[in-house]
């Protein structure tokens, strides 16, 4: 699929997001109401479906230049690592779901930052401490000021 395609639909989705959340209600006793996170993503991803839009168009390729069929796939489909990378990251993912409500987000996130960190091949020092460090500003950004609850655990509660 080209890159306009993908970038249009980004748009779309980014703009019905935010002509949403422009509904939803005030939070008392604060400048901002809950409308601010999904409003930013969203339009995070109207620019970079707009990007995506710029690209395709350039990279447009001539007729001559078609793949032949059966070779349209994209080159990382062929890598069996690149494979496994994103069958980890869904498994992360899961694993994450699965986690944080046992042993707290702050705890679980900090191990899954890690593992992903590794697999991207980082030494595991500084995979430790990029989770570590991630999972606390995370929690403190949307603990202190978006102010939702994230899970504490029932393991490890904090």
């Amino acid at each position: 699929m080209n890159d306009a395609v993908t970038g249009a639909i980004l748009v779309v989705l980014g703009s019905a997001v935010t002509l949403q959340s422009r509904g939803f209600p005030d939070v008392p006793g604060q400048q901002y109401g809950a409308a601010v996170f999904p409003t930013v993503i969203a339009l995070a991803l109207v620019g970079c479906g707009a990007v995506l839009i710029a690209q395709g168009l350039r990279r447009r390729p001539a007729p001559a230049e078609a793949p032949p069929p059966g070779e349209e796939r994209a080159d990382w489909t062929r890598s069996g690592r690149a494979w496994f990378n994103l069958l980890a990251c869904l498994a992360l993912v899961v694993g994450y779901v699965l986690l944080a409500p046992v042993i707290g987000f702050l705890a679980a996130m900090t191990i899954l930052t890690a593992l992903v960190c590794l697999l991207l091949g980082v030494r595991w020092w500084i995979a430790l401490a990029v989770g570590l460090a991630a999972a606390i500003v995370i929690h403190q950004g949307f603990t202190v000021l978006l102010r939702v609850p994230l899970p504490r655990g029932v393991i490890i509660p904090f």
